[in-house]
């Protein structure tokens, strides 16, 4: 509930608040390696030495690692300056953050469901997320799936999602239908046959 597409001028302020007023990737989640974040900094400063486009990259979440992957990645990417940690946001803050970016990049290596990306699907804005576990189900047409291990493939999604306007309006038109197949009792569903999948692996 809440998560809804925003008008112009409701992106715009959102966009004033957290970007410098510019259009941005948004992620929310664990800032942490097993949700690839490293993968998802690389590959967005990949995205903006081959484009050199004005977006920015926004990660909402809480960052208890100040050592390890995620940080060396941010310590080594040449774009720094367009990338914004966010931390925890309040909750009445998400809908406004997901509605208002260009894209939700989730390109984690496992989830038992991914509800950011049925929130996006909510907000009618596309979806960028990886071809592993729950991800694929979730996301349907309305998801452009990349290998979570492929910088390049992440970095490729981006780019298609921003200049190949057709695909972006159709990923979203699809979406709107997409998103009808959840209730919460197919969430619950979802999310236990990838959790025992995962654990018979094991």
């Amino acid at each position: 509930e809440g998560f809804r597409p925003l008008k112009e001028e409701e992106a715009q302020l959102v966009k004033t608040q957290f970007s410098q007023g510019q259009d941005y990737f948004f992620y929310i989640g664990a800032v942490h390696p097993r949700k690839n974040v490293h993968r998802l900094i690389q590959a967005f400063d990949v995205f903006k030495e081959k484009t050199r486009l004005p977006l920015k990259l926004l990660i909402g979440g809480r960052f208890a690692w100040q050592t390890g992957l995620v940080k060396s990645a941010y310590d080594s990417a040449l774009h720094k300056n367009d990338i914004e940690f966010l931390g925890y946001l309040p909750e009445e803050q998400l809908p406004k953050l997901m509605g208002a970016a260009t894209a939700l990049t989730y390109p984690s290596n496992f989830e038992g469901f991914g509800i950011p990306i049925l929130e996006a699907l909510y907000c009618e804005i596309p979806v960028i997320t990886s071809n592993v576990s729950s991800m694929p189900e979730v996301a349907g047409p309305a998801g452009l799936l990349v290998n979570p291990q492929s910088i390049q493939e992440i970095a490729d999604a981006m780019e298609q999602v921003i200049l190949d306007k057709a695909k972006r309006q159709k990923m979203i038109g699809q979406g709107k239908q997409w998103r009808t197949r959840f209730s919460w009792d197919k969430a619950a569903e979802v999310c236990y046959q990838a959790i025992e999948k995962a654990s018979s692996k094991g």
